[in-house]
């Protein structure tokens, strides 16, 4: 072999070693690039899954406190809702007819408590008022209970002012609705229509004893549905 054929052979060889050198390099390079950007990726969607998740965990959050706040004040709406019937002049006027008592002067207007004659009353027209009292009044004692477990499922989104506020004002419905209540079923069995207990329940008014409770709770009501508190968000 000549030495020029040699040296072109020499030459051709270290073209092609380095070619695949650089191949080998090349390839590997674009090997480990390609486990970079798959790695990246992974580590994207992981983080994107991540979000994702907290997005959900915020938003089921989110949605359970929207359903204890709307259970919370369809609770209380009905309980106040029977509270401030049994007060109402439509309520006073169907136990006045149960009563069926009879006026020193009949013909005034308006009727007035004062003017009743309470030895007019008889034992069952009472008792019949007492009834009826209790049928206004007694559907309260059915909301009590979901009215205290709503409420300690909402104290969890409520400051300690919230929390102080809203646990007043059930306390006082139930107070107060218990108050009524009990009052009315000891009063039935009094059987004396001339006792002075007997007339409280008729033409409520500020003289009630229930009514300035009622007053007040009716504000600490209001409070709630209109002050900016973070649970109602």
């Amino acid at each position: 072999m000549s030495p020029e054929v040699a040296a072109v052979l020499w030459t051709e060889g270290i073209t092609i070693i380095g070619s695949a050198i650089t191949l080998i390099i090349t390839n590997s390079h674009n090997k480990k690039m390609l486990n970079i950007q798959l790695e990246n990726q992974s580590k994207t969607l992981d983080a994107q899954h991540k979000h994702q998740k907290e997005l959900s965990i915020i938003q089921h959050s989110l949605d359970k406190r929207t359903e204890i706040v709307l259970e919370f004040r369809k609770v209380l709406e009905e309980s106040m809702g029977i509270s401030n019937y049994f007060h109402t002049e439509k309520a006073d006027f169907e136990r006045r007819q149960m009563l069926k008592a009879q006026y020193g002067n009949p013909h005034a207007a308006p009727l007035v408590k004062d003017d009743i004659i309470a030895k007019s009353i008889s034992v069952e027209n009472m008792n019949n008022m007492f009834d009826h009292a209790l049928q206004q009044i007694t559907p309260i004692e059915d909301k009590l209970i979901p009215l205290e477990v709503s409420f300690n499922q909402l104290s969890v989104y409520l400051d300690n002012e919230e929390e102080v506020l809203i646990s007043k004002v059930v306390k006082e419905i139930r107070d107060l609705s218990h108050l009524i209540i009990n009052g009315l079923r000891n009063y039935k069995g009094i059987d004396d229509p001339t006792n002075v207990y007997v007339l409280m329940f008729v033409y409520i008014g500020d003289g009630d004893p229930y009514t300035p409770r009622l007053k007040k709770l009716q504000q600490e009501v209001k409070r709630v549905r209109d002050d900016n508190l973070s649970g109602w968000e």
